[in-house]
């Protein structure tokens, strides 16, 4: 199935849905807020499964979004981020590429990353 036929909700079932039940109950992706309330940790799991989700790092190796493999149109961006020029100019730019080669739009899903999460630069 091509990105031109994916619609949002179809993506949530393909790609977030799976991941979730993979590992909700694993205490390792698990996160508590002031309240003492459980939080899915997206961010790690992104992280496990390389084989699907590709980090996408600005130039310092900040892990600010994630693509799918074989859905360029889809871009989970980290939102404890969003408040910095340089990162959201460092996606619409990405954002802006893609549209001029395929007259598609990007979609964004927002995540909250917890913590930072670097790859290294080669």
């Amino acid at each position: 199935m091509d990105n031109t036929q994916l619609t949002e909700d179809l993506f949530y079932q393909e790609f977030c849905s799976p991941l979730n039940q993979k590992y909700r109950d694993d205490p390792e992706y698990t996160e508590f807020d002031k309240e003492g309330n459980s939080l899915f940790n997206a961010q790690k799991a992104f992280l496990s499964e390389l084989e699907t989700f590709t980090p996408v790092a600005n130039d310092d190796g900040l892990v600010i979004a994630f693509e799918v493999r074989g859905q360029p149109g889809y871009l989970l961006v980290d939102g404890q981020y969003s408040k910095d020029m340089k990162n959201f100019n460092y996606l619409m730019l990405r954002s802006i590429k893609y549209f001029e080669e395929t007259g598609d739009k990007v979609k964004f899903i927002l995540y909250i990353g917890f913590g930072d999460a670097y790859v290294k630069k080669l």
